[in-house]
């Protein structure tokens, strides 16, 4: 089996986020044989958004991805985010719920329920911009995402509206991008509770925006992240 395109340097990194399967020995299993595979693994489970900000600091490419396990997004679309950053974007969101030149989307009805009640809440309290910032398939430059994350506090799955609020007022640019998407089964998502944790979630956001409304933000220099400190921004 070869993986590795000729002349493509990339690394893949797995976080096992507490996980009680066997997902970190699968992974590292895979990492035995691939050494280009890095697995970190801790317990307890912590949340998607933690898990995803100990990946991406740990990540030393010049192009940083975050993508679902579950392969929801097939990783060819990553060629479409490309294109956002060589037009001079410094980070490409993938979006089921913008239309690209015919990309196809298929949703359970619970997950578009949920998904739409989300993406309406985010529109009128905090970035009006996007379409979907809910998707989990998203590539930053080096600099943005190590600017970025290290700010980060939202540790579960509303992560992603944290993320881009930080990096509006970082000043990075960000371009939305209909991708292919399909649903994978296994989900968690419940209906009732995980409604009442995003508003729960985009209320905390709302708050900490209003704390900065009045605070000068400056960029990181993500060689040194101490350049910055959390309470300066959030």
């Amino acid at each position: 089996m070869k993986i590795t395109p000729p002349g493509l340097n990339f690394e893949i990194i797995v976080v096992d986020d507490g996980s009680t399967d066997t997902t970190a020995s699968i992974a590292k299993k895979f990492s035995n044989y691939y050494g280009h595979t890095k697995v970190i693994s801790y317990f307890p489970n912590k949340g998607k958004g933690f898990a995803v900000k100990t990946g991406v600091l740990a990540a030393e490419g010049n192009l940083i991805l975050y993508n679902d396990a579950d392969g929801s997004a097939p990783i060819q679309e990553l060629c479409k985010l490309e294109e956002q950053l060589l037009l001079g974007y410094d980070i490409a969101l993938g979006s089921r719920n913008k239309d690209n030149n015919g990309s196809e989307v298929q949703f359970l009805l619970h997950r578009k329920i949920i998904g739409t009640l989300f993406n309406t809440l985010v529109k009128v309290f905090l970035v009006r911009e996007f379409h979907d910032t809910q998707c989990g398939f998203k590539l930053f430059t080096k600099e943005s995402a190590k600017n970025v994350f290290p700010l980060l506090t939202e540790q579960r799955f509303a992560f992603d509206i944290e993320v881009l609020f930080i990096a509006k007022h970082l000043g990075y640019k960000a371009s939305e991008v209909g991708i292919n998407w399909s649903n994978v089964k296994g989900s968690k998502v419940n209906l009732i509770l995980d409604s009442y944790r995003m508003f729960i979630s985009i209320f905390k956001v709302r708050v900490r925006r209003f704390k900065s409304k009045n605070t000068k933000v400056k960029q990181l220099n993500y060689e040194n992240p101490n350049h910055l400190e959390m309470n300066n921004l959030l």
